[in-house]
């Protein structure tokens, strides 16, 4: 099959020359194309590029090439590495066209700082500044001599070009689209049964119990689009809905309502006498509609006659979700500094808006968890948790001190050893390392720090980078939900879980501010 050449530079991540230790991987997204019969892969997941000079380049199949499979959504993910550390991704299609290179920065679709994420609309063009001045025209060259009679005579030489007018100020640029995020589920542990008989509607679910749905993270007002692939047969009537934080149908896709169509969506209608047509549906999250900052649509049926809904390794479910976000999407906030441009994964704020709090008595303090809630957006794997020490107190005896991570259900997934020493030394920004790394899902999740209950310090003299919000950052929220609270008392180490339920403010209440996080 016919490929194209892609070039690239990597000069452009530095303030100076290229910095030796970079590397970039291209990766196939779907990570496997076939032919249309399906047996020849056609590409192959992270394949290493060779930079010579700051350049490289790469011969990649075009992603619209016909008689592939998948038919569509065929594209690719470039990753710019220093010293082992991903600093860029950029996600970007190749257009057939005549074959010819082409240089990566006129193929990038999507936003380079938050990979994974497809480029919105491009807002509306500027006006465009006004025209340079014309240049001066050139002198006119002499005329060429006159030929003989009925012969043209030969033309003079063309004057000099005149100068160049100046360049129009350029016009304002258009606001940017909203950021898409995507989750996919892919269910294969059914036995091939009967769906359960049902005449009121319910969640399908496979021979084992488990429930045929997807979550994504979300907040009121995101908009999100579902993409359905599945083999099904018998009279039950299907369709997809939305559910309740509680995990409730709250509202039916092909009625756009509380209430189903009698017989389900139109395009899973199981008579195969008709033929159907189908697209992506379509969902508005309201507030009633998140758990844990997530928001879950599910594949629903009614019937009692036989009817199956494949889900095992020969025939898997899958369902991906796109979050498009609110409509309009947010002009302002793709503006803003982001946590990739500092080589970082996320943070709790941009560290420069952070000014610093006060770790206050250690009779108040030592021994007590601080929470801070933190999305992730996408799956990452995390191998450290950096804050801010903005002041030492060298005559403070500090133990058992630790960072953690904790998931929504109050499980910890990632712990630190003991930071002690850390606290006492460099007054500055601090990357403390994972005992082991974390491969984190998409979700909502809690930073947790301890001061060990044995610990003593000065007042006013151990500090921590803060969100000038302070409690602030709690507005409309209540336990389990909390952005900001503490949890127990004289602990020396952090537990395997906590009870979320049982966060509290009454300390943090008395004048601390929300501590500044940041992953990597």
């Amino acid at each position: 099959m016919p490929r194209r050449t892609v070039t690239g530079r990597v000069d452009d991540l530095f303030t100076d020359a290229a910095a030796a230790g970079v590397t970039v991987t291209l990766s196939a997204m779907p990570r496997r194309w076939t032919d249309e019969a399906g047996d020849r892969v056609l590409t192959a997941p992270d394949h290493p590029v060779t930079v010579v000079d700051g350049s490289w380049s790469a011969s990649l199949l075009p992603t619209d090439e016909p008689g592939i499979e998948p038919t569509t959504g065929r594209y690719y993910r470039l990753t710019e590495s220093v010293n082992g550390v991903p600093v860029r991704r950029r996600t970007f299609e190749v257009p057939t066209g005549d074959l010819s290179p082409v240089d990566i920065t006129d193929l990038v679709v999507a936003d380079p700082a938050l990979p994974g994420y497809v480029r919105g609309a491009t807002g509306a063009t500027g006006p465009a500044g006004p025209a340079g001045a014309t240049g001066a025209t050139g002198a006119t060259g002499p005329a060429g001599a006159t030929g003989p009679a009925g012969d043209t005579g030969a033309t003079g030489a063309t004057g000099p070009t005149g100068a160049t007018g100046a360049t129009g100020p350029q016009g304002a640029m258009g606001a940017s689209g909203t950021v898409v995020t995507v989750a996919q589920a892919r269910i294969t542990d059914g036995a091939v049964a009967d769906l359960t008989s049902s005449t009121p509607w319910i969640i399908a679910t496979t021979s084992v119990g488990t429930p045929l749905q997807c979550s994504i993270a979300a907040a009121a007002g995101d908009r999100i689009r579902v993409h359905l692939s599945m083999m099904y047969v018998g009279g039950h009537f299907l369709d997809l809905a939305l559910l309740t934080g509680a995990g409730a149908i709250s509202e039916y896709g092909a009625s756009g309502t509380g209430t189903p169509l009698a017989e389900g969506a139109p395009e899973f209608y199981p008579s195969v006498s008709f033929s159907k047509a189908a697209s992506a549906g379509m969902f508005t999250v309201g507030s009633g509609h998140i758990s844990g900052g997530m928001a879950t649509v599910a594949l629903v049926h009614s019937g009692t006659s036989s009817g199956k809904v494949y889900a095992n390794s020969v025939y898997p479910f899958r369902m991906l979700l796109e979050n498009l976000g609110p409509v309009g999407g947010s002009a302002a906030g793709s503006w803003l500094p982001r946590p990739s441009e500092q080589g970082l994964i996320t943070w709790t704020g941009d560290p420069n808006d952070a000014g610093h709090v006060t770790a206050q008595s250690s009779a108040g303090v030592a021994g007590r968890i601080t929470l801070v809630k933190i999305p992730i957006r996408e799956q990452v794997t995390i191998s450290n948790i950096w804050l801010g020490l903005s002041g030492i107190d060298a005559g403070a005896s500090l133990s058992n001190c630790y960072l953690g991570l904790y998931d929504a259900a109050g499980n910890r997934v990632g712990v630190t050893a003991d930071i002690s020493s850390s606290l006492m030394t460099g007054a500055t920004a601090k990357a403390l390392p994972l005992v082991t790394p974390v491969v984190a899902a998409p979700g909502q999740y809690f930073i947790a720090m301890l001061l060990g209950a044995a610990s003593t310090w000065t007042t006013n003299s151990l500090t921590f980078k803060a969100t000038g919000a302070g409690i602030s950052v709690n507005a409309n929220l209540s336990a389990p939900n909390l952005r900001y609270s503490t949890i127990g008392t004289a602990q020396t180490s952090l537990p395997a879980s906590l009870t979320l339920a049982s966060q509290g403010t009454s300390t943090i209440n008395t004048g601390w501010g929300s501590q500044w996080y940041a992953l990597s």
